[in-house]
């Protein structure tokens, strides 16, 4: 197992559980909190772990390649391959998310000599992505980016959270609240992410819905105890501002959200339950 720092959090994991269940209905149940629970406190005692000292829970689906009828999940190798298709469709299975570029980057190659197959076009150089920094990565000193950024009004907090979150990509976020001071607010009290990021994860980083918004963008479904539960119908009128959504999209938005928080606090409902 592994218990890793994130911001004023840490997060504990991993479980390794079969399933039947369809991905989207997946979810950490109170079996898995307990035993993680159990297993960092033989490693911190100290710590003295309650599941009321859970802030929220995910899980989710290994794609796992299975070479024998008879092996168990937990047996079989990571690894990915790629697949050529009679029509013509080149399909990736298995992997896992720490090899992300090597599987994209070899998914491009064959793509690539499959095209230079059918016209004879020029295969393309080594790609560089191995030595290309990540959106937001091409900044040199965190600390002189932070200062610039107060100096714009923002407290140090902000600045060092929207520094950490987005890089170089940090002032595009500071622009938005310095021409819309109403994006200058909290998403969530107490949390010093902006409304701005809201924002810019729809301008800048493809985010088209509520989920996407709240629990992979700002993460503040993650690290904030109300899960942004109290803010949702505010933040989602002002989602529907960048996105054009009707009422009834509005509507499916926020289902949509509140379901996902009640899937990562169910196990709270599991513990309470008799027996």
């Amino acid at each position: 197992m592994f218990i890793l720092p994130w911001g004023n959090l840490s997060y504990i994991g991993t479980t390794d559980t079969d399933t039947t269940e369809e991905p989207d209905t997946v979810r950490a149940t109170a079996e898995d909190v307990i035993y993680l629970l159990r297993s960092a406190n033989a490693y911190y005692p100290e710590a003295r772990l309650q599941p009321s000292d859970v802030v929220s829970t995910w899980a989710g689906l290994r794609p796992l390649l299975r070479a024998d009828d008879s092996a168990s999940p937990s047996a079989l190798p990571r690894e990915h391959r790629i697949v050529d298709s009679a029509s013509g469709l080149i399909s990736i299975v298995g992997g896992k998310l720490t090899t992300y570029r090597v599987m994209a980057a070899q998914v491009v190659d064959r793509v690539a000599r499959r095209l230079q197959q059918l016209d004879g076009r020029r295969l393309p150089g080594r790609a560089p992505t191995d030595q290309e920094p990540l959106p937001g990565g091409a900044v040199h000193d965190l600390a002189v980016l932070a200062r610039d950024i107060e100096r714009e009004g923002f407290t140090s907090e902000v600045a060092e959270h929207l520094v950490r979150c987005y890089g170089s990509e940090a002032p595009a976020v500071a622009r938005l609240g310095r021409s819309d001071v109403t994006l200058r607010r909290p998403i969530v009290p107490g949390h010093p992410a902006l409304r701005a990021e809201l924002v810019h994860a729809i301008q800048r980083e493809m985010a088209v819905t509520l989920v996407d918004l709240l629990v992979r963008r700002t993460h503040v479904f993650y690290e904030t105890p109300g899960h942004a539960v109290a803010e949702a119908p505010e933040l989602v009128e002002l989602a529907a501002r960048e996105l054009n959504w009707d009422a009834a999209r509005k509507a499916v938005e926020l289902t949509a959200y509140l379901k996902e928080v009640e899937r990562s606090i169910a196990f709270l409902s599991e513990l309470a339950a008799p027996g």
